[in-house]
């Protein structure tokens, strides 16, 4: 319910209450000075009926006929309605109405009259009309007394003398019809100016209620507007009360609003961009506390805003780290210069990121730096990308070397085993040390055409065409090759690729090499025993990968970076020659999949991951039989 409505509501029931009331009061006070004035006329009438000496004589004698003439003059003289003599005990020795001769009066208004020494005025209702009844008492002095002027005085004002008795009571009433009709004009008369009255104040409250509640209206409809994103209302201060304050103030609450939002909003983009960036950002104060940070940066550290916001750079990162590579160059940055690295770090979601990092200094409005603004860009697959790169251009310089030096010892080389196995098939068994000599000239001779076949192979001496490998007959084939040197090492193979495995685009004896050295390597590197699992997976509907796991003595990270450099090689003297991995590495990039070898630590063991293109897509290689091609 609205503010003006509730205010007409009190407002309106109190005014016509209030003119209710007085008009009430107003026709009460005026009806009682009428009553007395027909009161005081009734006495007047009393007294003059009391000089009436006949009056006691007939009451005594209980004449009737005396008495009647008497109430007929009395009714003539006053224009009662009705008159009556009664006796002592309220019996009607005379009455104008000549039906009510002898009834024995014992209402309340005739007892009382009996009752008392004095004239008695009381308005009673008389049938349908009001009367003002009027009751004397009439003495009677003892016979043989002279009644002077001083009795009748005492008799007419009722006061007690020796001697006097009650002759009876004289009864009359005067109508008040005529005189409530004064009555109710006179409350119209009073009433009507009044209700004007009251209609003026209604009106006046209203006018006064409109003016005083517009302003509340207009800024109950602008509060509305602010609700509704209509910001920067503003309202005409038309009065210097409170509620002209109230509206001054609601301006300036409005237009500070206006300003507030647009801020509020401008950030909100800014935080959105800086939120949905893959940059890790934030903004450290002096004292080395995130005071804000995106969401990048709280992924990486699988931490929110709120763990992150408010904590020390020491607490996000350790000591160590802070104190070694983090605060030289936050220092260096608040003094207002741009600071730019690169360094390794280690995030708890994201594992060891190369990173490039950035630190702009933050200045306030006098230009002071109170804050460093840090962004944080992974670049670990850019640096894989050029290691990638700087190893292709050793491999190439290396291949072309490598092809150079095998053309040329090559055939000294088979000059010298065919010498050797000449002379090895000329001398007889009993040449002793000579041909233990030559035998081992054979052996070594052999080594060496083996280490010029690889660098054959690796300068790309040999090529080869692509074409559908099935990966199944070709591990069969190797694991046919190898069952003896796992035997011999306690090795346990399990090949998990099953008979239906898609068709590759390889080229099978090369495919061959590669799961060869992949799978001896994996042996060898469990020379106690141990479990060699190789299993299959599809990356996507075009790829196949396959990965050879063992359980063996694991890489050392410094050299799981190596690993495909030509000739390095952690077998003992004798045992490798630091080429097989790289020759497998171009293998797989020729037939254009990828090889990786991962090692959680020494002990560990290691995984080999193959990933080959499929000879076609993966639903056709499949098919609806399962069958190996």
């Amino acid at each position: 319910m609205k503010i003006s409505t509730k205010l007409f509501l009190f407002f309106m029931p109190t005014v016509v209450a209030g003119v209710t009331v007085s008009a009430i009061f107003s026709r009460r006070a005026v009806e009682s000075g009428l009553l007395q004035e027909v009161g005081r006329k009734g006495v007047s009438l009393a007294e003059n009926f009391l000089e009436i000496k006949e009056l006691p004589g007939f009451l005594a004698s209980k004449d009737e006929m005396g008495l009647i003439k008497i109430l007929q003059k009395i009714q003539e003289n006053s224009g009662a309605l009705y008159a009556m003599a009664l006796d002592p005990s309220g019996e009607a020795l005379a009455h104008t109405d000549v039906a009510q001769k002898g009834k024995k009066y014992m209402d309340r208004v005739t007892q009382d009259a009996l009752a008392s020494r004095r004239t008695q005025c009381r308005a009673v209702m008389t049938g349908p009309l009001p009367v003002l009844d009027v009751a004397f008492p009439v003495w009677l002095r003892p016979v043989g007394q002279m009644a002077s002027e001083e009795d009748a005085l005492l008799l007419m004002s009722a006061q007690s003398s020796e001697g006097v008795v009650r002759a009876g009571t004289i009864r009359f009433g005067l109508p008040l019809d005529k005189i409530l009709d004064v009555s109710k004009l006179i409350f119209r008369q009073i009433l009507e100016p009044m209700a004007f009255a009251a209609a003026i104040c209604l009106l006046l409250i209203m006018v006064v209620t409109y003016r005083f509640l517009r302003p509340i209206k207009l800024l109950s409809s602008a509060l509305e507007n602010l609700g509704r994103g209509r910001l920067g209302v503003v309202i005409p201060v038309t009065s210097g009360d409170e509620i002209g304050d109230l509206t001054f103030r609601f301006n300036e609450m409005s237009q500070e609003l206006a300003r507030t939002t647009v801020s509020k909003e401008f950030f909100q983009r800014y935080e959105f961009i800086a939120n949905i960036s893959k940059e890790m950002m934030t903004l450290i104060r002096r004292d080395y506390i995130y005071e804000a940070v995106n969401e990048a940066y709280c992924r990486a550290h699988k931490k929110t805003m709120q763990e992150i916001t408010g904590k020390t750079v020491t607490e996000i990162w350790g000591r160590e780290t802070f104190e070694a590579l983090i605060r030289p160059n936050l220092d260096e940055c608040l003094r207002g210069n741009e600071i730019h690295y690169q360094t390794w770090l280690e995030f708890p979601a994201l594992g060891r990121l190369y990173v490039d990092i950035s630190l702009y200094p933050y200045r306030n409005g006098a230009g002071e730096v109170t804050h460093a603004v840090v962004i944080t860009h992974d670049i670990t697959e850019q640096k894989s990308l050029e290691a990638q790169i700087l190893q292709s251009e050793k491999l190439a310089t290396v291949g072309q070397l490598a092809g150079g030096i095998a053309h040329e010892i090559n055939n000294p080389l088979a000059g010298i085993l065919t010498t050797a196995q000449l002379a090895l098939s000329e001398l007889p068994d009993s040449a002793g040390q000579i041909k233990d000599d030559l035998k081992t000239i054979e052996i070594s001779a052999q080594r060496c055409k083996k280490i010029v076949g690889n660098l054959l192979g690796f300068s790309r001496a040999n090529p080869f065409s692509l074409g559908p490998v099935s990966v199944v007959e070709c591990l069969v084939q190797v694991l046919a090759l190898l069952r003896n040197e796992a035997a011999f090492n306690h090795v346990q193979i399990d090949n998990k690729i099953g008979a239906n495995a898609p068709l590759v685009q390889a080229s099978l004896i090369e495919l061959q090499q590669v799961l060869t050295n992949l799978i001896l390597n994996a042996i060898q590197s469990m020379s106690q025993g141990g479990t060699l699992v190789i299993e299959s997976s599809w990356p996507d509907q075009d790829h196949l990968a396959i990965h050879i796991r063992d359980s063996g003595q694991g890489i050392e990270p410094a050299n799981l970076k190596k690993i495909f450099e030509p000739f390095f090689t952690t077998k003992p003297v004798g045992k490798g020659t630091g080429l097989g991995l790289p020759i497998c590495l171009r293998i797989i990039q020729e037939f254009g999949g990828t090889l990786s070898i991962d090692s959680p630590g020494p002990g560990k063991g290691t995984t080999a991951t193959v990933i080959i293109k499929l000879a076609r897509g993966l639903g056709e290689n499949l098919g609806e039989k399962g069958e190996t091609r």
